[in-house]
């Protein structure tokens, strides 16, 4: 009887440890994720101040060159 109560015991814990392993790479997938839409952010916004028109200055330029990861 007592091996049958570490057998489950074992298991739970088994259960539990592939629990957070499961949480711990979704919630790195959602980091990753929320770093790329920011990126993509910065892109769409430096692609806008290109298209208006206005004059680039060199903070623009800037912004622009760390968008696209231009070295």
């Amino acid at each position: 009887m007592m091996g049958d109560l570490n057998t489950f015991e074992s298991a739970y814990g088994l259960l539990i440890l592939c629990f957070l392993t499961l949480a711990i790479m979704v919630l790195r997938w959602m980091i990753r994720m929320n770093s790329l839409v920011k990126r993509q952010q910065a892109m769409i916004s430096a692609l806008q101040k290109l298209a208006s028109g206005d004059p680039v200055n060199q903070e623009s330029l800037r912004e622009i060159k760390e968008a696209f990861d231009i070295k």
